[in-house]
C-alpha cells in the first residue's frame, strides 16, 4: 500500500464544469493559491459534463418548462426561469472575458448561437405553453420569445416535429438567443489553463471520505480508481465539492447538518443524435 500525505490551499472533488469554473474564480481572486483537483474517472468531464450527457442549452431558463410552474391558481410562476436566465448571462459575459484573457480557446469552440425551443402535445399542454408564453414575453431576456399552434409555422423552426405527426393539437415556443454549449470542450480548456496557473489536477483517484479537524482544515481520503488501493490523504483549508450524485455522499461523511434529510432519487433523460445526412440537413443547429 503506497499512502501519501500532501496538502493544498483549496480541494475541488470531481472533474466537471463546476471545478473547472470554481478553479478560476480562485485563481482569479487568489492568484497563490494551490488548487488540486479529484477525479474517479480517468479522463475530465466525462458524465454529466459530456457533450452527450446534457442538453447543452446552458439551463438558460428559455426552453425549460419545470423552470416554469403553474400555480394552484393558474398563474405561471417565473421566478426560476429569470434566475436562471440571468445566471446564464452572467456565465457567458465569464465565458467571454476568459476567451478575451487567454484562458479559453475562441467562444465558438464550444459556444454555437441556436434558437432554444419547447414542444408539447395535446390540449392540456398547449393551453400550459401558451400561458407560459404569456408570462415570459414582457420580462428581460424573454422579450424574442415567439408561440405558435400552426403547424406551418412551428415546420419552419423544427421540420421533423411536424413531418408525418399525426392529427392533434401541438404547440412550440421559438427563441432566436438561445445557445448550445459543448461543456465537455469548454471543461477540459479550463482545466488546461488552470494546469498552466498551477493547479494539480488528479484522475483515476476517488474521494472515499472527508473529515474535519481541530484546526479547521479537512482531510481528505484517497484512493484509486483502478484497484481500490488507499493512495494517500490530502489536506486542504477548503472544500469544494463538485461530483455529481456522490457530492451527497461526500458531505454526509464529512458530517454537515446542512445535508440532513437531503436523499437521491434518478433521474433519467434520451438525448438522440444521428450521423444521417437526410435528418441532419433538416436541424438548423
Amino acid at each position: 500500500m503506497n499512502t501519501q500525505s500532501s496538502s493544498t490551499d483549496v480541494l475541488l472533488i470531481g472533474g466537471g464544469i463546476m471545478s473547472a469554473t470554481a478553479v478560476h474564480m480562485i485563481l482569479d481572486r487568489e492568484p497563490d493559491f494551490h488548487v488540486t483537483v479529484i477525479e474517479r474517472l480517468d479522463e475530465l468531464a466525462a458524465e454529466s459534463s459530456s457533450a452527450f450527457h446534457n442538453a447543452g442549452t446552458g439551463h438558460a431558463g428559455l426552453c425549460e418548462l419545470n423552470y416554469t410552474p403553474e400555480l394552484p391558481t393558474g398563474e405561471i410562476d417565473t421566478r426560476k426561469a429569470e434566475t436562471m436566465n440571468r445566471q446564464f448571462a452572467d456565465n457567458l459575459a465569464a465565458w467571454k472575458h476568459w476567451s478575451k484573457e487567454g484562458i479559453l480557446g475562441s467562444l465558438d469552440s464550444f459556444l454555437t448561437s441556436v434558437p432554444h425551443m419547447s414542444f408539447v402535445t395535446g390540449e392540456q399542454d398547449s393551453t400550459f405553453l401558451r400561458k407560459r408564453h404569456a408570462a415570459l414575453r414582457g420580462l428581460p431576456g424573454f422579450e424574442d420569445l415567439e408561440f405558435s399552434i400552426d403547424r406551418d409555422r412551428i415546420a419552419e423552426w423544427a421540420p421533423l416535429l411536424t413531418e408525418g405527426r399525426a392529427a392533434g393539437p401541438i404547440a412550440a415556443t421559438w427563441h432566436p438567443g438561445g445557445y448550445d454549449v459543448d461543456f465537455g470542450t469548454l471543461t477540459r480548456q479550463l482545466f488546461d489553463s488552470a494546469i498552466r496557473r498551477g493547479a494539480t489536477i488528479l484522475t483515476g483517484t476517488e474521494v472515499t471520505r472527508l473529515t474535519s479537524d481541530a484546526a479547521h482544515s479537512w482531510r481528505a481520503t484517497l484512493r484509486s480508481s483502478q484497484d481500490g488501493e488507499v493512495v494517500g490523504t490530502i489536506r486542504a483549508r477548503r472544500v469544494f465539492v463538485g461530483a455529481g450524485g456522490w457530492t451527497l455522499s461526500l458531505l454526509q461523511s464529512a458530517g454537515l447538518p446542512q445535508v440532513r434529510g437531503y436523499g437521491l432519487l434518478p433521474v433519467s433523460g434520451k438525448f438522440l443524435y444521428s450521423s444521417e445526412d437526410s435528418v441532419v440537413t433538416k436541424h438548423h443547429a
